[in-house]
């Protein structure tokens, strides 16, 4: 990414920009190329900056592709701040490709999620939910699994959401 087009991103955080004009100004031929935003993710992984990952998340969640794949890994990617933004997209989409994504998310805890600042069942809700969209055999099954965890809060949101299933 360039600094143009930092500049954009920028603008657009800080409201000054609305999102069809960022659109309308980024390159759509980036912003809407997995390949593009793949390369970007690398290279931001390479830098190992925060601020490079958040960069990336947003251009992710600007693109009007579904970028599935990038998205997948951007929920058990730490470093960034999105993970929310990144769950609910994934919701929309209900690809059965992100179960064993959620599944990961499930195993790494919550301690890279702490900047959200949201208890452990209220993070749970983002993964329940997007697992019950979902609703293939798979996301059932690690929702029971989950229901078995030793984290209570956890364990209990997927109670709650099995339950939904049947009714």
């Amino acid at each position: 990414m360039d600094e143009r087009q930092r500049g954009l991103l920028r603008s657009w955080e800080l409201g000054e920009l609305p999102v069809e004009d960022f659109r309308r100004s980024f390159p759509a031929a980036q912003l809407d190329d997995p390949a593009w935003l793949e390369a970007e993710l690398a290279e931001a992984l390479r830098s190992g900056t925060s601020e490079a990952l958040d960069d990336v998340a947003q251009l992710v969640l600007l693109s009007t592709a579904r970028n599935v794949d990038l998205k997948n890994r951007l929920l058990v990617t730490p470093g960034h701040r999105h993970h929310q933004a990144i769950a609910r997209s994934l919701q929309a989409i209900a690809d059965p490709s992100t179960v064993a994504f959620v599944r990961r998310a499930l195993q790494l805890g919550y301690e890279h999620l702490e900047y959200t600042a949201s208890e452990p069942d209220v993070i749970t809700k983002w993964f329940s939910w997007l697992l019950f969209e979902i609703g293939t055999r798979e996301a059932i099954e690690v929702m029971r699994e989950f229901a078995g965890s030793r984290d209570q809060a956890v364990a209990d949101e997927m109670r709650y959401r099995l339950a939904k299933l049947s009714q």
